[in-house]
């Protein structure tokens, strides 16, 4: 999403007087400080909550600023300590013409352990009455995955039978399980003894239910653009500097009186 624009003030300092012209600078600067911080953490936030179905509010937080002399960067969060990095879950989205989905860090793990071909791509049953949904988009809580890597863990390990994901209060101790049941995967139509089962990640709970959690694909989704970061953000500011750079260069001017 890096992309830069210049913008050219000629038209404001031919407004100026002398003396006006005196403070630009300094109110350049402080006019990229306060747009910035209006464009990232309400005016795209709002956006995303307009045109992103039911965003969570890592995302929301997501975009960050910064000024250094007069230039405005604006970017979104790449830090992956906390999950999935905002920077790459929403690229597709926040780009002008979408993309492939991103790869979460539940398919590459289901990749790294040989449990999914790297060919395909997992994503939850929806039509499963094993699988929880929330919200208004009926998204998968990221806690459903959670279980499910760890019981799939479980599975490989063989070994001990306790599992904690995640830290502090919200650890979730598992054995094997997922909402009481063991899973197993079903890595392709050539997994023995599953042939009539497509491939997937199921859940067990006796020999007459088994339900299905994750399904591998044969390709990656695609993400139609929602949101191009670049030109709402640079609407925006166009919009909204120049009034604010008058505004500083009275402010500036006020103080030294």
């Amino acid at each position: 999403m890096g992309q830069y624009v210049e913008f050219n003030p000629d038209r404001i300092l031919s407004k100026l007087n002398i003396f006006e012209k005196s403070h630009f600078n300094y109110a350049a600067k402080q006019s990229l400080k306060v747009v910035g911080f209006k464009v990232a953490k309400h005016y795209l936030p709002q956006q995303m909550g307009m045109h992103f179905e039911d965003p969570v509010p890592y995302t929301l937080r997501s975009v960050r600023y910064g000024v250094q002399d007069t230039t405005l960067t604006l970017s979104i969060n790449p830090d992956e300590a906390k999950g999935n990095a905002p920077a790459k879950y929403l690229y597709g989205v926040m780009s002008k013409t979408g993309g492939a989905a991103y790869p979460t860090r539940f398919a590459k793990w289901l990749w790294d352990k040989n449990l999914a071909p790297r060919s395909t791509f997992p994503i939850p049953a929806f039509n499963s009455p094993a699988v929880p949904k929330k919200g208004r988009a009926n998204r998968v809580p990221a806690w459903f995955y959670a279980q499910t890597q760890a019981a799939l863990a479980k599975q490989l390990t063989q070994a001990g039978n306790l599992t904690v994901v995640g830290t502090g209060r919200k650890s979730v101790p598992l054995k094997g399980r997922v909402a009481g049941s063991r899973v197993f995967n079903v890595r392709d139509n050539t997994s023995k003894g599953s042939k009539h089962l497509y491939p997937g990640v199921y859940r067990v709970k006796s020999s007459q239910k088994i339900d299905q959690l994750f399904r591998y694909t044969d390709s990656l989704p695609t993400v139609p653009s929602k949101l191009p970061f670049h030109d709402t953000a640079f609407n925006y500011i166009k919009r909204e500097l120049p009034d604010e750079l008058m505004k500083q260069v009275q402010k500036s001017i006020a103080k030294t009186r």
